[in-house]
C-alpha cells in the first residue's frame, strides 16, 4: 500500500487549527499523552494539549494515536514499564484510538541500561496489550533501537522509527511508521512539526480486532 501521512504533536504545537491540518491532507495524528518525566510540560504526567487535541481531532474524524514518554526511571526494568504502563492506561481510558499507542523511549541515559531498558519497554508493552491496546515502540533508528534497546528481543511488537534520511530507517528493517522529519510545515500549525508515514491500514486492523477502545 501506499505510505499514508501523518503527523505526530505534543504542547509544543501550542494552539493547533485542525481544520487546516486535515486539509493539508494529514491522515492521522499521533497525541503525546504524558510520560513519566514530569517536568513542566506535563501536568501530573499528562501532556498539557493531550485532552484538547484528541477532542478537536475526533471532532473532525481524523484517525488518532497516542504516546507516552518513558522517563529516566525506566532503567529499573520491568518494575518500572508496569508502573508506567499503568499510568498510560489511565491517560487512555475511556477515549478511542484508531492507530497504535506506542512507547517513546529516547532518554539518554538509556544509553548506559540497555537491558533494564529492553525488560522495562517489554513489560511494558505487554501490559497494554493484556488491557486490549494495540502497542508499539517509538525511537530513534541508530541512537535508539541500536543504541538503547536489544531490537532482537522486541520483534513482536510494531516499530515506530526515526530517521531524518531520504532512504529511512537502516538499522531496523521492518516497522509500520517511519518518522521522517522532524521540521515540517503544515497549514494550521506555527513553527516545525514531525512527519510521519504509516505503511499499514492501522484503523483497519484495529477495529476489525476491537483494539484500542473499540
Amino acid at each position: 500500500m501506499n505510505p499514508i501521512l501523518g503527523i505526530d504533536i505534543s504542547h509544543h504545537q501550542g494552539t493547533v487549527d485542525f481544520e487546516k491540518v486535515k486539509a493539508s491532507g494529514v491522515k492521522f495524528v499521533i497525541l503525546k499523552a504524558g510520560g513519566s518525566e514530569y517536568n513542566k510540560s506535563t501536568k501530573q504526567g499528562k501532556d498539557t494539549k493531550f485532552e484538547e487535541y484528541y477532542r478537536d481531532a475526533k471532532r473532525l474524524a481524523i484517525p488518532v494515536g497516542a504516546y507516552y514518554y518513558a522517563g529516566n526511571g525506566f532503567v529499573q526494568g520491568s518494575s518500572a514499564g508496569i508502573k508506567d504502563a499503568g499510568h498510560f492506561r489511565q491517560l487512555l481510558a475511556g477515549k478511542k484510538f484508531e492507530y497504535p499507542v506506542f512507547i517513546d523511549v529516547e532518554q539518554p541515559v538509556f544509553n548506559l541500561h540497555k537491558d533494564k531498558v529492553t525488560e522495562a519497554t517489554i513489560a511494558f508493552c505487554k501490559e497494554l496489550e493484556s488491557a486490549g491496546y494495540y502497542i508499539g515502540i517509538y525511537a530513534s533508528d541508530i541512537s535508539g533501537f541500536k543504541s538503547k534497546l536489544h531490537e532482537d528481543k522486541l520483534s513482536s511488537f510494531d516499530h515506530w522509527v526515526a530517521r531524518y534520511k531520504s532512504t529511512g530507517p537502516s538499522f531496523v528493517k521492518k516497522y509500520g511508521m517511519w518518522q521522517f522529519s522532524s521540521s515540517g510545515k503544515i497549514n494550521g500549525i506555527s513553527g516545525n512539526v514531525d512527519m510521519d508515514y504509516a505503511y499499514k491500514n492501522y484503523e483497519l486492523v484495529i477495529k476489525k480486532a476491537h483494539l484500542n477502545g473499540f
